[in-house]
């Protein structure tokens, strides 16, 4: 499919939008940094995995090694450490996802521009409004989770009577 240039009036029929080098050295300049945030996202992720089996190895020492310790931690500790844990596997998701889309636009704008190929081009940008989309929508997941968190810090300070 083959799109057809905007044509507007006061251009006296010229494109509205036309590939200059100083527009494809700033998109090639964008793909590295989404080539560094792709890396970055990865080994976040990767160092986040590495943490999550750190949870687990400390939770299975505690609960079937130790049943002295386990006798001593409380219900509100384990919720906790739970919650933390799916914290960091809902950010390994996260940070996975919106680094694949980092790294798909990365790949894909220098062959884009090298081809002068419209549609590799348009799909390149996909991915990078797609890793947006990811990087929002796990913005809003982390501010409502730090908002749960801050009440449940509220209703236990206020029902201890020691604190």
């Amino acid at each position: 499919m083959e799109t057809q240039p905007i044509i507007v009036p006061e251009y006296s029929g010229k494109p509205k939008f036309q590939q200059t080098a100083l527009t494809e050295n700033h998109w090639l300049t964008t793909a590295r940094w989404a080539m560094f945030f792709a890396i970055y996202g990865f080994l976040t992720a990767g160092i986040n995995v590495l943490l999550l089996f750190y949870f687990l190895y400390t939770i299975i020492n505690v609960l079937v090694v130790s049943p002295y310790l386990s006798a001593m931690i409380s219900t509100p500790v384990m919720f906790a450490i739970g919650f933390m844990m799916t914290l960091i596997a809902v950010s390994i998701v996260f940070l996975s996802l919106g680094s694949r889309h980092h790294l798909q636009f990365s790949r894909k704008i220098p062959h884009a521009l090298r081809l002068r190929d419209q549609d590799l081009l348009t799909e390149a940008w996909k991915n990078m409004k797609g890793a947006w989309k990811m990087f929002g929508i796990y913005t809003l997941v982390m501010l409502v989770c730090n908002l749960f968190v801050l009440v449940l810090l509220d209703h236990t300070v206020r029902s201890n009577p020691y604190l």
